[in-house]
């Protein structure tokens, strides 16, 4: 499941792309410096290929979806409900960030998982660093056998650059302190229920395809990974 938003394009900031507004309506507290307005005028779910046999172009060197899993929680198929059936309960917190979040920990490690706002309720990100002070919102036990945190394709804490690069290629964009970022977007079509709920709510529109953002964020401390954040999302 991937959930979708719907943009206002009308009052797009010239020069910023599709995949910029995205990030800023999620993650940036500072929309009102772009004067930009963002409209939500619905939200769906749907499902991806695997499911309905929509066809599917992932952008050249996008992670695969073994990296949207960790614990077995899964962006985009997981909601707050289905998280606390796995991993136990948990509380729901509202960042400044315009999205919620729910963390769990073991001995050593986090990992917050983030619902935005307008993502239907499904899990849109997650993040893993060292376990620390609560910082946002107090997070919840893991079981004891959940000694060590990873996505299910390997991702873990403490890797190397090298693994970590042999995973997602080399960084788009490079820190001062060690950040490495990577984005990718790309067009996908709309199967037929989709395109069926879309034209509900977008009455006379021409609404065919849908556009998927991934955002990979992580930090490194010696060449020794020490933050991983990675989010999906999908928009009309």
């Amino acid at each position: 499941m991937l959930a979708f938003i719907s943009i206002d394009t009308n009052h797009r900031v010239a020069g910023r792309g599709l995949k910029d507004l995205v990030e800023d309506a999620f993650h940036n507290t500072q929309l009102a410096v772009f004067e930009m307005r963002i409209l939500v005028c619905a939200v769906f779910l749907w499902l991806l290929g695997s499911r309905t046999g929509a066809a599917q172009t992932p952008a050249l060197g996008s992670p695969d979806d073994s990296q949207f899993t960790i614990q077995g929680v899964t962006i985009g198929q997981d909601n707050f409900t289905s998280l606390q059936a796995k991993l136990g309960s948990v509380k729901l917190c509202h960042t400044r960030r315009h999205v919620e979040i729910a963390g769990y920990r073991n001995a050593n490690e986090e990992v917050i998982f983030e619902f935005g706002e307008v993502g239907g309720g499904d899990i849109t990100g997650f993040y893993l660093r060292p376990k620390g002070r609560s910082r946002e919102c107090p997070s919840s036990d893991l079981s004891a056998d959940a000694h060590k945190l990873s996505t299910k394709g390997g991702v873990r804490l403490g890797m190397g650059e090298d693994d970590f690069a042999r995973i997602f290629g080399p960084p788009k964009s490079r820190g001062p302190d060690g950040e490495w970022e990577y984005s990718w977007n790309w067009e996908q079509p709309l199967t037929d229920e989709q395109q069926k709920r879309a034209a509900t709510s977008f009455p006379g529109a021409d609404v065919s395809k849908g556009e998927v953002s991934i955002t990979v964020k992580a930090r490194f401390l010696n060449r020794a990974l020490q933050y991983f954040y990675v989010s999906k999302l999908g928009v009309l």
